[in-house]
């Protein structure tokens, strides 16, 4: 089975609406033959939420709800990835969406241990990419100030 072509965004406008206030994409009325699709989803919410993020199927493929409404708002697919500013994937309120490099995106995750973001520990010293320090503060604070530089508004404390 070949995979279905990628929908346009002319084609998107006649299936959806975007709500900006809630983030949602909101099915619209199909034109006939589908009155028994109309009377179940016209009007609903589009797509599915799996591991924090939503899924929508259109006409046998499926796509990322944020990449849909960035291809609805702006008229145009994205190039890149679609990164959520607030780290939210179920946010997806224009706002918090910004395209982004793989890398950039990777820059606005979160903490994973019990550490100050870009430290880590080695025997009994803590290692930032930058340095090495005798304190765990200490390599934290020569990294913020590095990182806020090269990172720029990717950049997040948490």
């Amino acid at each position: 089975m070949t995979k279905s072509k990628r929908i346009t965004i002319d084609e998107l406008r006649q299936l959806l609406d975007y709500n900006p206030t809630t983030g949602d994409l909101i099915w619209k009325q199909r034109p006939d033959p589908s009155p028994g699709w109309n009377t179940r989803y016209a009007g609903t919410i589009a797509g599915h939420e799996v591991n924090g993020g939503r899924l929508v199927h259109i006409y046998r493929r499926t796509y990322r709800a944020h990449r849909l409404i960035w291809a609805l708002t702006t008229g145009q697919w994205p190039r890149l990835t679609i990164d959520h500013k607030n780290r939210d994937w179920r946010d997806n309120r224009l706002a918090n969406l910004r395209e982004a490099t793989p890398i950039q995106q990777s820059h606005n995750r979160g903490r994973t241990t019990s550490l100050p973001k870009g430290v880590r520990r080695q025997r009994n010293r803590f290692i930032a990419v930058i340095g090495s320090f005798d304190t765990a503060q200490e390599a934290h604070t020569v990294w913020l100030s590095a990182a806020k530089a090269v990172y720029g508004e990717f950049f997040t404390v948490l």
